[in-house]
């Protein structure tokens, strides 16, 4: 096999040397052999889908060749390691994408990882030659977090919505650094964008729903020690059970947004709702949906992240479910230990039952704040706090200057050498401050003494301007409403 593999190689034209010479130039800018995959990689490849140490020495380079076409880059890319074994080529390059490089860095490799699919389907040459639809990508699930994540740099999530849209024509012969320069110019190429990813990821998650659904009961099958007898039984009960309606949250979705849900069996679910917490747990056992709604809740306390469907149900079910509910009183009783998984992995889940409980005892403030200030300053806790002091009043002020305190020593505690980390930091927490004085929900007198030494120390970072001016605006508007 590869005997004939290198004969076809050498019979190519012009443009195969080329490509060749792309990843000569892509292996001569590869780094440091890496540490991971180790069980994947050998000295010399046993076989044509093992990693080499070579092997993975040119896919850092492929990733790190930002001054080149992206197009041409992916071209040699998949003719380079077309043999080789698609899961362990991407799951490398995912490390590399965790690493901390620069942000160029980030885009290249994220554009190789949706090459990915096209190694596999040279693996497999029998297969159709169709482009297969994007929620069969392996990494489908980092693609949809990076194009919806605010806390990703906006060029990384323009590129993954691309991806997600396979609408990569407007990259044509950009180099990774023109296209972290034009993110501008090529938004207002794709006008439709936010339309078309809001299809496309509805179609995954119907997609994804579908098929944890196929192979949820796989699970009763883990025990390969069983009796066969216990198995049969099994095996009849499945066949005797009948299917739930796996569309059911889907649909509720939607004909609420459209507007066409029924009036009538939407009060009577909201009355069924609103009964005792025994009551509740009672209709548990009959309804699908709620059924569909334990696991969604089991899946919460496990860690596991929700896609946004099961999400939208759960946020639903908190907004108008009694505290008393025995399906969220184990949420509300959490220890700072699961609370603080919760936020990580399902924040808009967090940030509901969190403004729920302070709605009804605003001094459970500084125990949520406690645990925010465990977990390492993030996007989720300051639109928590964010939303909390908005929206809900009467909630003590203290323990949010607390929190900014946090924010301000985790940004001076950062390497100078960590550069791009500390500038995503620096802005993540002046526009958090910006917004808390501009909607006056901190007083700028209170709060001065500490915001100037931190806006002199990093006077050089742009949002460090902006801060000051709102700081200043926000002095002068208390001082004109102390004359008044």
């Amino acid at each position: 096999m590869f005997q004939m593999t290198k004969k076809k190689k050498s019979k190519k034209t012009s443009s195969s040397s080329s490509s060749q010479s792309a990843i000569s130039t892509a292996a001569a800018a590869a780094g440091a052999e890496p540490a991971d995959l180790q069980t994947a990689v050998t000295s010399t490849g046993v076989d044509s889908a093992t990693l080499t140490q070579n092997d993975l020495q040119m896919i850092e380079g492929f990733a790190t060749a930002t001054g080149k076409s992206i197009v041409k880059i992916g071209s040699a890319f998949v003719e380079f390691l077309k043999e080789k074994c698609s899961l362990f080529v991407g799951f490398h390059l995912l490390s590399l994408y965790e690493s901390d490089v620069p942000v160029s860095n980030k885009l290249l490799t994220l554009y190789l990882l949706y090459k990915v699919k096209d190694i596999e389907s040279c693996l497999r040459p029998a297969a159709s030659k169709k482009p297969a639809p994007i929620s069969s990508h392996t990494f489908l699930r980092l693609f949809m977090f990076v194009a919806s994540s605010n806390a990703i740099s906006p060029a990384e999530r323009l590129m993954a919505q691309l991806i997600l849209t396979q609408r990569t024509q407007p990259i044509g012969n950009l180099t990774a650094e023109d296209f972290l320069n034009s993110v501008d110019s090529i938004t207002k190429q794709v006008p439709k964008l936010e339309a078309e990813l809001s299809d496309v990821v509805v179609e995954c998650e119907e997609y994804m729903i579908a098929r944890q659904q196929r192979w949820s009961a796989a699970s009763l099958w883990h025990n390969t020690n069983e009796e066969f007898d216990e198995l049969a039984d099994t095996s009849n009960q499945m066949e005797s059970t009948p299917l739930p309606n796996l569309c059911s949250d889907v649909d509720y979705l939607q004909s609420k947004e459209e507007g066409t849900e029924d009036s009538g069996q939407r009060n009577a679910e909201n009355a069924e709702e609103a009964e005792s917490a025994t009551a509740a747990e009672s209709s548990v056992q009959d309804s699908p949906r709620r059924l569909d709604l334990q696991d969604y809740l089991a899946h919460v306390r496990a860690g596991t992240s929700l896609s946004p469907i099961p999400t939208k149900t759960v946020v639903e079910f908190i907004r108008k479910s009694p505290l008393g509910s025995p399906l969220l009183v184990p949420f509300f009783e959490a220890d700072p230990l699961l609370m603080s998984s919760i936020i990580q992995t399902n924040h808009k889940i967090a940030s509901e039952l969190i403004c729920r409980k302070i709605e009804d005892n605003p001094s459970l403030i500084e125990r949520y704040v406690s645990i925010f200030l465990t977990i390492e300053v993030c996007v989720h806790c300051i639109e928590i706090l964010d939303r909390i002091y908005k929206e809900i009043s009467n909630v003590p002020v203290e323990p949010l200057h607390e929190y900014i305190r946090y924010c301000v020593n985790s940004c001076e505690q950062i390497p100078l050498h960590q550069q791009q980390r500390l500038n995503r930091m620096l802005r993540l927490v002046s526009l958090f401050l910006i917004a808390l004085l501009k909607s006056e929900v901190i007083k700028p007198n209170t709060i001065s003494s500490e915001l100037n030494p931190f806006i002199l120390k990093f006077s050089g970072h742009k949002d460090m301007t902006v801060l000051y001016q709102a700081l200043a605006e926000a002095q002068s508007r208390e001082a004109k409403n102390k004359k008044a």
